[in-house]
C-alpha cells in the first residue's frame, strides 16, 4: 500500500475475484516479491519459481488430505531438506 496525495492510502490490487470462474486471478505483480528478492539477494525469477513450487506442494497436500499438524510439519521439514524429493513424495502419497 502506498500513499497518494493528501495522505490517502493507495491500494495495489494483487488479485481480483472472477465470478465466472469462481476464483481469484492475478491482477498485477506483487511489489513484495521485488522487495524480498532485493533483500535476499536472489533473482525475481528464482523467487517466482520457488513460489510456484510451494503452491504446487500445498495443492498436492490438499489433494492428498494432509492437514494434521504432524503431517504438515513432516512435509515442510522434508521440503526444507530436499524440495524436489518432498514434492514427489507428496504427489506419490509416500509421506
Amino acid at each position: 500500500m502506498g500513499v497518494a496525495r493528501g495522505g490517502r492510502p493507495r491500494l495495489h490490487y494483487i488479485f481480483r475475484w472472477n465470478p465466472e470462474k469462481d476464483a481469484l486471478e492475478p491482477a498485477e505483480e506483487s511489489r513484495h516479491l521485488e522487495t524480498i528478492a532485493r533483500t535476499r539477494f536472489v533473482s525475481l525469477d528464482f523467487l517466482k519459481a520457488e513460489y510456484k513450487r510451494r503452491r504446487e506442494l500445498i495443492a498436492a497436500m490438499v489433494e492428498r488430505g494432509y492437514s494434521t499438524p504432524y503431517i504438515v510439519a513432516k512435509v515442510f521439514t522434508q521440503y526444507h531438506l530436499n524440495p524436489e524429493a518432498a514434492l514427489e513424495a507428496v504427489k506419490a502419497g509416500r509421506i
